[in-house]
């Protein structure tokens, strides 16, 4: 029972102070207020006009993650760290024609950035299905709480 508790105890900090250290590509980079220093400067930020959060992280409709390398201009899917070409961004838009934007939305007293359609204003499903991106339009509009 000991040794087992000892285990979990090395895991947990593992998790809590050794993977932040390191920097893990797959944890969240989100902030509020003035604070940036958990932003990564060489990926896209986003920030809320409404207030003064910035963030690398983008949601899709699933609450699956995406990140912007504006030096490459690729989508990364942070659940594998794959990169997808052809996603510029400038300024909220996203792609050369503007067909996405970033929109602000709030999900259970948190402050989120959403990939949404730029004309349709809803919340877009990202897949990747054999290694191959696809975004799909749903209904899903973005949360105001």
């Amino acid at each position: 029972m000991v040794r087992r508790t000892c285990q979990f105890l090395s895991l947990v900090f593992a998790t809590l102070v050794i993977l932040p250290i390191l920097g893990c590509p797959f944890q969240a980079q989100t902030t509020t207020g003035n604070d940036t220093s958990q932003v990564d400067e060489s990926l896209a930020i986003f920030t809320d006009s409404a207030s003064t959060f910035k963030t690398n992280d983008v949601y899709d409709v699933n609450d699956d993650v995406l990140r912007f390398d504006p030096a490459t201009s690729s989508m990364i899917w942070v659940a594998t760290g794959e990169s997808y070409p052809g996603y510029p961004v400038d300024g909220d838009l996203v792609r050369s024609d503007g067909y996405f934007k970033i929109r602000f939305g709030t999900v259970d007293g948190a402050r989120r950035a959403f990939f949404t359609e730029t004309a349709a204003a809803t919340i877009c499903d990202v897949q990747i299905n054999n290694g191959a991106l696809y975004i799909y339009s749903t209904s899903t509009t973005v949360p105001q709480e």
